[in-house]
């Protein structure tokens, strides 16, 4: 019963991961300033991983939690990484433009 009970909370959370990946994702490629949508994201991680340690970190087994738990924390530091690199990139092009039409500093 205990490896029953592992796999349904191992598949709950990589559906919620699957559906946090579709979000950053759609937020890395539209070109919309989207700092609230990057701020929700961020908390459905943060809340993903209290869930995590609250609700299923004694159901799971310790190398499976830590297992998951990491990979959470690897996809939001990608994740923070990757947009963070979008908006010095959006900067530099914006600065670009405003030389090229003669408004520069």
């Amino acid at each position: 019963m205990p490896k029953l009970k592992d796999l349904y909370i191992k598949k709950k959370i990589n559906k919620k991961l699957v559906s946090l990946l579709a979000k950053m994702q759609y937020i890395l490629d539209n070109d919309e300033d989207g700092n609230t949508n990057v701020t929700l994201v961020l908390g459905e991680i943060d809340r993903l991983k209290s869930i995590m340690i609250n609700k299923y970190k004694e159901h799971l087994k310790s190398e499976e939690f830590s297992y998951l738990l990491k990979k959470l924390m690897i996809i939001e530091e990608e994740f923070k990484v990757k947009y963070n690199r979008k908006q010095i990139y959006r900067e530099m092009l914006m600065e670009d433009f405003d030389e090229m039409l003669g408004r520069g500093r």
